[in-house]
């Protein structure tokens, strides 16, 4: 029962009920002449419910009671399904996916705002046509009938919630529906 007041308590985490979380911060923290070592700036990435520490110097250990780890608030959003690198003017872009996500990025599963996708870089001035405003369930927006009227190169969207965003989608190519033809035309000629 008496205190060690020389060496380091190292802490890590005894049960992880996600299977693949992190322990972020300073996990090994020197004890004081009271035999009190203090962590102030410990983090777990992923949430989960039944957590437990395990905190040990030498040979002695002691693990932690229980605690859960739950969901930050959004803080911003991701396209976690890109649009294609090459799509037809005035053909369907997508689907496209939008999550809401936290400070470590991950999946808020109880946002249910509503996700606007905008044009961000538009090389030729297109114009964004079909469904740009959807409701999320489960954190997820799913945009399925988005199109693009010019051809250009370089294109991005945006996805805004009201104060949410994040950053752009990949860039894009809308190409002419009549050269996409002629390619097929010409390899299908090729081969007869």
């Amino acid at each position: 029962g008496n205190p060690i007041t020389t060496g380091n308590v190292d802490m890590a985490i005894e049960n992880d009920p996600s299977g693949t979380a992190t322990l972020s911060g300073q996990v090994s923290q020197p004890v004081s002449g009271s035999g009190v070592a203090t962590f102030d700036d410990l983090s777990i990435d992923f949430d989960g419910n039944g957590y437990t520490l395990r905190a040990s110097i030498g040979s002695a250990s002691a693990v932690s009671a229980p605690f859960d780890i739950v969901l930050g608030d959004a803080n911003r959003l991701a396209f976690t399904v890109q649009p294609g690198d090459t799509i037809i003017a005035g053909e369907v872009i997508g689907p496209i996916e939008v999550t809401a996500i936290d400070n470590l990025g991950n999946p808020v599963t109880d946002f249910t705002g509503d996700i606007t996708i905008t044009i961000a870089d538009t090389p030729s001035g297109g114009t964004l046509s079909g469904t740009v405003t959807v409701t999320a369930v489960a954190g997820v927006a799913t945009f399925s009938d988005l199109a693009i009227d010019l051809v250009g190169t370089g294109y991005t969207l945006q996805a805004t919630s009201g104060p949410l965003d994040g950053d752009p989608s990949d860039s894009f190519v809308i190409d002419a529906a009549d050269a996409v033809r002629s390619r097929g035309s010409r390899c299908a000629r090729a081969g007869a």
